[in-house]
């Protein structure tokens, strides 16, 4: 008799699992952090909705994976005795918190660079540990709750995810991922509205816990482009507006940035392969107007060659120091996350200068180690450094040798020699300490 009971009570969970809160409209789950730079000492969750209503009956968990795999409950928040404040915020964070005031101190340490899911329930009957999706298919087999309230799935990876536990954005919204990331802090842009990524490290300022979520976009206007300077840069564009021209025949939902160029040469941009959205990158010199006028970029690329999604790459010659403006946006408005990078290599103007013969061992003694360039006559080698990278006590890597070839220059026959003083199979024209 007791084992049917329990059958029935069980069925009866399951069932009331698909429905939703009858209680008052409108709560959501509005601003959420997991992450951030260094300790993650600023973790919070922040419900929003009619002012003074009671969180009692309601839980707050944390969908992520453990031994058994995905769908593993990770952090359980019982709100029964909180209730929204008077301008309809409720904020509960560790007591490490150093960011806002907390209406709830709780132990969350919520789970990051994985799929996490985070719900807020009413009628749990569940427990901390709890595996909902026991054959790991990305559905949940059990749902210990009477009915879901709000729910977001913060995406590092979209299922079905080869290197990540499963998101389950099926139970409500998904955001993610932020770059290759999932997202640290998520917000509702404005208020109850769609998700948006929010600025991963606290110090951006854009963290707003018991008030109205700050849904400004960095970058989003020329004025205000985001200085950078090479590597990656993560950003979204989720909210952005249009601010200038159109390049590439439908960039919109854009971003900028500032960069200054840290050589003269080729400077590649991409978020080929970087991106969750088809993107498109322009460029322009920034002693144009801001914003600058259609026909004013200097290169734009759409659908880069070889990249996935629409995504985008292009490379444009740049001088040293200059500052140059970067927009970047969606085809036809698209929006989304993703990662920029920039690459700025040097060159030699043109010039083709070439190593063209080397000796680094023979017979006997090592007495005619060379290298030989070939390039332009007269061509004066001045800012040109040889260099021969091996080993040493740090491991592979090492720079052996250095020549430096200040002053010197390719001579009238194209040819330009340097060897050591024992060198015996010619004239070299810079005798040098190589040691091959």
């Amino acid at each position: 008799m007791r084992f049917r009971l329990l059958v029935l009570t069980l069925s009866l969970v399951l069932i009331a699992a698909g429905s939703t809160w009858a209680g008052a409209p409108g709560l959501v789950i509005n601003e959420v952090r997991i992450d951030q730079t260094g300790a993650d000492n600023d973790e919070y969750f922040e419900l929003f909705g009619t002012p003074g209503v009671s969180l009692d009956g309601l839980t707050y968990l944390v969908i992520g994976d453990g031994t058994t795999g995905s769908g593993t409950i990770e952090a359980v928040v019982d709100l029964t005795g909180s209730a929204l404040d008077a301008n309809g915020y409720f904020v509960a964070a560790e007591s490490t918190f150093t960011i806002g005031l907390a209406d709830l101190v709780t132990t969350l340490n919520f789970e990051n660079s994985d799929n996490v899911t985070h719900l807020l329930v009413q009628g749990f009957v569940g427990a901390d540990g709890d595996d909902l999706d026991v054959d790991d298919d990305c559905v949940l087999d059990v749902t210990p709750w009477a009915a879901i309230v709000d729910s977001i799935a913060l995406i590092e990876e979209p299922n079905p995810a080869a290197g990540t536990e499963c998101e389950y954005s099926s139970l409500g919204a998904g955001l993610g991922p932020d770059g290759v990331n999932v997202p640290g802090h998520a917000k509702r842009c404005p208020n109850g509205g769609p998700w948006a990524i929010g600025a991963f490290d606290p110090a951006a300022g854009d963290d707003t816990p018991g008030a109205a979520n700050d849904c400004s976009i960095p970058g989003d206007d020329c004025s205000d482009a985001m200085a950078i300077g090479d590597g990656d840069t993560a950003y979204s564009t989720i909210g952005a507006t249009t601010d200038g021209p159109a390049p590439c025949g439908s960039l919109g939902a854009d971003v900028w940035f500032s960069y200054t160029a840290t050589c003269t040469g080729d400077l590649t941009l991409s978020t080929c392969d970087q991106a969750d959205y088809d993107t498109a990158i322009a460029i322009y010199d920034a002693a144009v107007p801001c914003p600058p006028m259609a026909g004013d970029e200097i290169g734009c690329n759409d659908d880069g060659a070889g990249c996935a999604g629409g995504t985008s790459t292009l490379t444009v010659a740049v001088t040293e120091g200059s500052t140059y403006l970067i927009q970047v946006g969606g085809a036809a408005g698209a929006q989304g996350g993703g990662t920029l990078s920039l690459s700025c290599v040097g060159s030699m103007g043109g010039l083709d200068i070439r190593i063209n013969e080397i000796r680094i061992d023979q017979p006997g003694n090592d007495d005619d180690e060379y290298f030989e360039l070939f390039g332009p006559a007269g061509q004066a080698l001045d800012g040109l450094t040889y260099i021969v990278i091996g080993d040493g006590t740090g491991g592979s890597g090492v720079v052996e040798a250095v020549v430096s070839l200040a002053g010197q220059s390719i001579g009238a026959s194209g040819f330009f020699l340097a060897a050591e003083t024992t060198f015996t199979l010619g004239t070299p024209d810079l005798v040098a300490d190589l040691n091959f």
